[in-house]
Order: C-alpha cells, then sequence, then structure tokens
C-alpha cells in the first residue's frame, strides 16, 4: 500500500500515512479497536542536520499526525536512541495530539535502558499515567510497553 490508502478486508479496515522516511504508517480497525504502526512515521530530529531540515521535517511529521483518529488504543511509535535527546520527540508529539491507552515504544536497538528513563522522566508518561512497565524478549530483541 501507498500513502493514503485505504483497504477493507473481512472487517478489518487498514488505512496508510505518508512516513517521514521509508514506507507508510499505519493505522489498523478491528473489532472496535484502533491500533497504529507508525514504522518510519516520526519527529526525526537530527543533531547536525540544518535548522531548516528539522523544522521541515516537523512539518511533515505534525501533517500526518493530524490525520489521525483521536483515540488510538495501542500505539507503536519510534523511540529511537540515535536522536539522543530528541529521542522520544515524536511520541510526546503523538500524545500531545490524540489519546493514547497503550504505547508501545520501537527503534530502541535494543537499547532497554531507554525504556526505564523513558518512564521515569518523559512528560508522556505522566500524562498518560502508565500504571506498570512490561519487560520481555520477542525474536531475540528486548520489547517493552506501558500501560494504563
Amino acid at each position: 500500500m501507498g500513502p493514503y490508502e485505504e483497504d477493507i478486508v473481512e472487517g478489518l479496515v487498514v488505512k496508510t500515512l505518508k512516513s517521514t522516511d521509508e514506507g507508510v504508517a499505519f493505522v489498523v480497525e478491528v473489532e472496535g479497536k484502533t491500533i497504529y504502526f507508525a514504522g518510519d512515521l516520526n519527529h526525526w530530529h537530527w543533531e547536525g542536520e540544518s535548522k531548516q531540515y528539522n523544522e521541515e521535517m516537523a512539518n511533515n511529521y505534525h501533517k500526518e499526525l493530524a490525520l489521525l483518529p483521536g483515540h488510538l488504543d495501542i500505539a507503536f511509535v519510534p523511540v529511537d536512541p540515535r536522536l539522543g535527546s530528541f529521542y522520544s520527540l515524536g511520541a510526546k508529539d503523538l500524545v500531545e495530539t490524540v489519546s493514547v491507552d497503550m504505547l508501545v515504544p520501537m527503534h530502541m536497538w535494543k537499547i532497554i535502558r531507554y525504556a526505564v528513563h523513558y518512564k521515569k522522566n518523559s512528560v508522556i508518561v505522566s500524562r498518560m499515567s502508565f500504571s506498570w512497565i512490561q519487560f520481555h524478549k520477542h525474536g531475540g530483541y528486548n520489547a517493552v510497553s506501558f500501560c494504563t
């Protein structure tokens, strides 16, 4: 699927958004639940890039966020330590734009300590009132989820 497409298969609704990097992001509606998989759709703010580049990236990201439904049951979003101090900027923007019940960070590159730091220090976590954090292994990778 390309950007801004929709497909319905046996009651499963799949919509796409344009990524700010590669591919598309998916919004899936099934059995009354809405699942968002950002893929590479993120507020990529790279240290060393020009101010103009980072502003354009932010604008493009916010345009896509405006297309999301007002509530997401589960959101898989990049929380990428390669962005330095801006690692959670996209996730922060997301929860300031829409209501999210469960946020599942991606792109952590096996660096699970960022999840603990994220839970303790993030505006997102305090806004969402997470009651617990879950760590688990999946296919050799560390995974984490924050739940309300």
